[in-house]
């Protein structure tokens, strides 16, 4: 069903530190908040839609960029009818975001550039999109072919430029799950599995 968080409020407990009690204790002040994800709202969802693996290689910046792209899209939920857009639940893939530098595209050449490897993100939640049978707004190939999907089932985005995106066109919400892990990137679709 889902539970409050607790977190400790840094500067309501700070302020009590310097007011002890003759015992010298200090009472915590806690903030709640209330969980994101509820099972009322993932209500209707009854199996898998699709599940998409590929598999990544021994590269620390490419993987460092490839695990922030998947721990903004794990856990987001689409409404019937909303629209998924890489960029917007990414974000910019930028040094102050923590994203490094690392092979990346441009007209054919691969050249170093930051946020490399988030199109691995990016193909495989383009191919699990695809498996469910969502429709696909916007897709954009590579310039040339990569190595963890065939050609013609890749898809790649630039920030501002080529995005990725697809809509939930069915009457019940679709879970995103995302996970990286022994350099495998499996993105799973729950919803209601159609025929």
């Amino acid at each position: 069903p889902g539970s409050y968080s607790r977190a400790l409020n840094v500067p309501a407990t700070a302020e009590k530190l310097f007011i002890l009690d003759k015992a010298g204790t200090v009472t915590v002040t806690l903030d709640k908040k209330p969980p994101q994800l509820t099972a009322d709202r993932l209500k209707g969802i009854t199996g898998i839609l699709s599940r998409v693996q590929t598999e990544a290689w021994s590269a620390k910046g490419r993987n460092n960029n490839v695990k922030l792209a998947v721990a903004s899209i794990d856990g987001v939920l689409l409404s019937p009818g909303e629209e998924f857009s890489l960029n917007q639940t990414v974000g910019n893939r930028t040094k102050a975001r923590g994203y490094k530098e690392a092979p990346i595209f441009i007209n054919g050449e691969k050249v170093p550039g930051v946020g490399g490897g988030v199109s691995q993100v990016t193909g495989t939640l383009f191919n699990a999109a695809a498996e469910a049978g969502l429709p696909i707004k916007e897709a954009h190939f590579h310039s040339r072919p990569v190595p963890y999907l065939p050609i013609g089932y890749d898809a790649t985005v630039v920030y501002g430029q080529k995005d990725m995106r697809f809509v939930n066109n069915t009457k019940h919400p679709i879970f995103i799950s995302m996970r990286f892990e022994d350099l495998k990137l499996t993105t799973t679709f729950f919803g209601v599995p159609q025929p």
